[in-house]
């Protein structure tokens, strides 16, 4: 936006499966498009200072060692006013947070309500892009970026920041692009499913916006979204179904990590997990016709999961069918 900111899935039909229209668990973010505080409609069209439900750090000894106030820190990171003559075309809302590219400046949250579950995976999405604005001072290099991380705290770490970061995904400015900001893009951070001696498992989930470096410029951020989805759910639509079945028996023995592929079972480190295998075609059967409720209230503390029944004789053909195909395979194999 041009103005200053410093100011401031479906199951199988014809199988015989139940149709079932959802969404892998939705973990509802608090002020995930940034609507509050409300900006004034009047300018600078910018609140600085933070946003409700999400946390700032604290200025750190460099600034304040350069004659700034903890204040003027704060004010590098806000919310602002979608105006109508430098509009961004695809926020949520009429407002969104603006993230000022300045090492260290950041929002985060804790999400004391979930907590990462073994067996699960997590995916963040968040919409985002970088720009400035010349005619006020900002103009943003290239090469600058934005990270967009899952941490949780360690509670053996007694002081200073207890933030443990498990994946992490940029936004990078591009060398030459253009500075005004007119539409964000989506940015996709996956975690593979939480094993059991995760030092995370168990813990609660903490989402981080945070500037890496002096870009001159700012980014602009909206839509934060969280989901969690279960093994088995490869296109994390909140189904298990033959989509899933399809993508892991035409990646049978491809090395990857990706759980796009059907590796549901990879473990950072260890590469025996480094396969879309056996394991994972398990998964698969194990939770064939399963559903995610599209709500909070999808991921209990056991992890346990809202079941969407299949008729037995869908079931039966589906998993016939997968394992004389897994038995072609390893007979072409000998």
């Amino acid at each position: 936006m041009k103005i200053q900111k410093k100011d401031a899935v479906w199951a199988v039909a014809g199988m015989g499966l139940t149709v079932v229209t959802s969404h892998a668990a939705n973990l509802p973010v608090p002020n995930y498009s940034f609507a509050s505080p409300t900006v004034p409609n009047e300018s600078p069209w910018t609140t600085g200072g933070g946003a409700t439900d999400w946390q700032e750090a604290p200025a750190p000894a460099w600034f304040l060692g350069d004659g700034y106030t903890s204040a003027d820190w704060a004010a590098n990171a806000g919310v602002f006013l979608n105006v109508p003559w430098a509009p961004v075309d695809n926020l949520v809302g009429s407002q969104a947070a603006f993230i000022m590219s300045v090492p260290g400046v950041e929002l985060y949250q804790d999400l004391p309500t979930y907590q990462y579950q073994v067996g699960r995976s997590y995916q963040l999405t968040v919409a985002a892009c970088g720009g400035g604005d010349p005619d006020y001072g900002y103009t943003m290099q290239g090469n600058a970026t934005l990270d967009f991380r899952l941490y949780y705290r360690d509670p053996s770490i007694a002081s200073g920041d207890n933030r443990v970061t498990i994946g992490d995904v940029a936004a990078t400015f591009p060398a030459g692009g253009n500075q005004t900001i007119s539409h964000l893009t989506d940015y996709t951070l996956t975690l593979p499913a939480v094993q059991a001696t995760d030092p995370c498992a168990g813990q609660d989930i903490g989402i981080q916006l945070i500037s890496n470096v002096f870009g001159g410029g700012f980014w602009d951020v909206d839509d934060v979204r969280l989901v969690s989805a279960m093994k088995g759910d490869a296109n994390y639509d909140g189904t298990v179904d033959n989509t899933d079945l399809t993508t892991v028996l035409q990646n049978l023995g491809v090395s990857t990590s990706q759980w796009s592929l059907g590796n549901f079972e990879y473990a950072a480190g260890n590469l025996a997990t480094y396969t879309v295998n056996n394991g994972d075609l398990t998964d698969v059967l194990q939770n064939l016709g399963t559903s995610d409720v599209d709500a909070s209230s999808a991921v209990q503390a056991d992890g346990s999961t809202v079941q969407s029944v299949p008729e037995p004789g869908a079931l039966c053909l589906l998993t016939l069918g997968a394992v004389g195909v897994l038995a072609r395979r390893q007979n072409r194999a000998r």
